[in-house]
């Protein structure tokens, strides 16, 4: 056995050099010698004194051997102290893939890129403990949780799940998708501050209400049919450091799986898939853990149409962030999304995660992606380049800002995506979007968010202060594949749109409520348009914005007239056609055509039937500031009178109006001039004024009074 030096090494809260080696009786007998580094406060075990002889070392760091056991062994060891598995440079793995359990507390350490670790499955598992029935409804916002305290501490991490569907009809204001099969309830991590009898008091208030009622769509398959409360003994302070991973263990799907973890720090960690399909890294019910520089390649060719080649993925986990990380290929290269189907534990929302400062590169798919079921997704400072979808944001309360957005692929995708649920309240502000089909596009194509926006007062996403630039369609574009006339439009502002194929600013019907203002817009190509609407909006505001180096033949701002946008009226129920049209001042450097057609009406008006042989305005029906905002008006020439009628829809009344028409000519009307009974007539030549006072279409029975 080998023997201490004279150094003692017994306290290790000592600040003790980095590169003083201690010979300690730790590790495998047959191994020459045992050197156990200290650090500042912490312990290093080296992997390779944990080796069964110095051969077997060797043959570990040159990867002709199997390094489980020896990262294991130090692992077991760093455990009892909270120390460090030290990888020194070398390659550590075999072809047949091996499998590492990193301990809670530990720190995987390797020399940088020099380290690597070649087909390793690299785990960190905490647990959850059994459920506990919530006694009592807990409402949004409470900070007591009614439950059995017993095995319950102050300080101790609950994961509080609900009976309730998150997206299903049954979460009513709070529903998070439209994907009830998938079964995914709502759920949370929430810390304990105090315990005492059958409830316990908690630090931050609950972000959902949980219910002790099933609702329709319930998971049937759930053990306890009310909300549950589970202990958490997370994997806690657990560190993956300065090492690369080569190809993947072919017995899993994932490089990094960490399940159940609090705080856990991956650090300066490249991986490269070797063109594998692989999930690389995975947080998995998982808190406050992050991926900090480093960068994962995933597979580059033949990439399978499901998510089962995404670099980075968030599943029902809250508070995860990335920082400075680097993806290139791979499927969707940051996927945030949840656990579905999951009757064990219940799945729920990942809950505020996302990515600062990352960079995606020629992804198959999306750059960066979030999915309805999740809540408050967000990328800031983050590039893309050569990716279909630069942002595809699916969830509520998503942000992104800040961001950049690059591709050449002017026939396909979007730089920013807002898909179904993201359309309630989104923020897309500060970001550059340069060469997508879209640069920015709402899409709604499935029934039942409208309604939930409505329940909320939502105002829609706010799309502003962005650059986009070469869209090979639209600059933004708002897409709609169903009727739905309580969907609240986004608000389009103080953007810069530049040289767009199509028109620049285009509103597809149904987008109710939207707002145009304070746009810059360079470059309207011939038979396009700056500011283009369609039928069926109700409430929508183009105020003043600017439109440069337009084309004689392009137009401003342009929109379906009264008889088109009207079509299908009962989409507006009675009592809600509230619609009103203002369009502001366009300011513009070309003599460019302003078509302001469309419906003006406000909430005095109201639907009537049709009247045969009314015709309604159509086009051009008011100048720049269009003055008929109270009632929607309808003019006709009656040509069996001779009357000009006026027709008003004001409230429920329908006014009909005969208003004499007044002739102006030279000469006796008599003989001349045709005219039905009551018309007058004022001679220009001397001022005499006549009176029609018999028959009807003839040019006789005009009297002077």
């Amino acid at each position: 056995m080998a023997q201490k030096t004279s150094e003692k090494a017994s306290n290790l809260s000592e600040p003790v050099s980095f590169s003083r080696d201690y010979v300690v009786p730790v590790g495998n007998p047959g191994v020459a010698s045992y050197k156990l580094a200290f650090s500042r406060f912490e312990p290093r075990f080296n992997v390779l004194n944990y080796a069964t002889s110095n051969r077997n070392a060797e043959d570990i760091a040159s990867g002709n051997a199997d390094p489980a056991a020896a990262f294991s062994a130090a692992a077991t060891a760093a455990a009892t102290i909270g120390g460090t598995v030290y990888v020194p440079t070398g390659r550590y793995g075999t072809g047949t893939g091996w499998v590492f359990a990193l301990p809670s507390g530990v720190t995987l350490e390797g020399d940088g890129d020099s380290s690597l670790l070649v087909n390793c499955y690299l785990t960190a598992t905490g647990a959850a403990g059994a459920e506990i029935p919530v006694t009592a409804p807990a409402a949004q916002g409470a900070t007591t949780i009614s439950l059995n305290t017993s095995g319950i501490i102050a300080g101790s991490w609950l994961r509080v799940a609900s009976i309730v569907n998150s997206q299903s009809d049954d979460a009513g204001a709070d529903k998070l998708g439209h994907l009830p099969l998938e079964y995914s309830s709502f759920a949370e991590f929430v810390q304990v501050e105090t315990v005492g009898g059958a409830s316990a008091t908690i630090f931050t208030p609950l972000f959902f209400a949980y219910s002790n009622t099933p609702g329709s769509q319930s998971n049937p398959a759930y053990s306890n049919p009310v909300s549950v409360a589970r202990v958490m003994t997370f994997h806690e302070g657990g560190r993956i450091r300065r090492m690369k991973m080569l190809g993947k263990n072919p017995s899993f799907s994932n490089n990094i799986q960490a399940r159940f973890c609090r705080g856990l720090l991956i650090e300066d960690v490249n991986i490269d898939t070797q063109d594998q399909t692989a999930q690389s890294v995975i947080f998995d019910y998982c808190l406050d853990c992050s991926m900090v520089r480093g960068g994962v390649t995933g597979k580059k060719t033949s990439v399978p149409s499901g998510s089962t080649a995404d670099p980075i993925c968030m599943f029902s986990s809250q508070r995860c962030v990335l920082r400075g990380v680097r993806i290139q290929n791979g499927r969707q290269g940051v996927f945030i999304s949840y656990r579905n189907n999951d009757n064990t534990y219940r799945g729920g929302p990942s809950l505020v995660c996302g990515a600062d400062g990352c960079t995606a590169v020629d992804c198959d798919l999306d750059a960066f992606t979030s999915v309805w079921g999740c809540y408050g997704s967000f990328f800031n400072d983050c590039t893309n380049w050569g990716c279909t979808f630069g942002f595809r944001m699916r969830d509520r309360a998503c942000q992104v800002v800040g961001c950049r957005s690059f591709s050449a692929d002017f026939a396909n995708g979007a730089g920013v995506l807002l898909d179904q649920a993201a359309v309630v309240d989104a923020l897309v502000t500060g970001n550059t979007v340069v060469g997508h089909l879209q640069n920015v596009q709402t899409d709604m194509t499935i029934a039942g968010y409208a309604s939930l926006q409505a329940a909320l007062g939502a105002s829609g996403a706010l799309i502003s202060g962005n650059v986009l630039r070469d869209a090979g369609d639209h600059g933004v574009y708002c897409n709609i594949a169903y009727t739905q006339a309580t969907l609240v439009g986004p608000r389009i502002v103080d953007n810069e749109i530049d040289n767009a194929a199509d028109d620049a600013i285009q509103i597809n019907s149904y987008w109710n409520g939207t707002i145009i203002d304070r746009n810059r817009i360079n470059k309207v190509l011939a038979g396009k348009v700056g500011i283009r609407y369609l039928t069926n909006i109700k409430r929508l505001w183009i105020g003043t914005n600017w439109m440069y180096g337009m084309d004689a033949a392009a137009t401003a701002v342009t929109g379906g007239g009264i008889s088109s946008f009207l079509t299908d009226l009962t989409t507006f129920p009675l009592g809600e056609a509230e619609a009103s049209l203002y369009i502001g001042q366009q300011f513009t450097d070309a003599a460019a055509g302003q078509n302001y057609g469309g419906v003006i009406r406000d909430a005095t008006a109201y639907m009537t039937p049709a009247v045969a042989g009314w015709q309604p305005f159509v086009n051009n029906i008011g100048n720049a500031n269009p003055t008929l905002t109270r009632s929607m008006f309808a003019a006709w020439i009656d040509a069996t009178v001779g009357h000009l009628r006026l027709r008003t829809l004001d409230g429920t009344a329908a006014i009909d109006r005969q208003y004499a028409a007044v002739i102006r000519g030279s000469g006796d009307p008599n003989g001349a001039v045709t005219a039905s009974v009551g018309e007058l007539y004022v001679r220009t030549d001397n001022g005499a004024l006549y009176r029609k006072t018999s028959g009807t279409n003839t040019n006789t029975g005009w009297v002077t009074p």
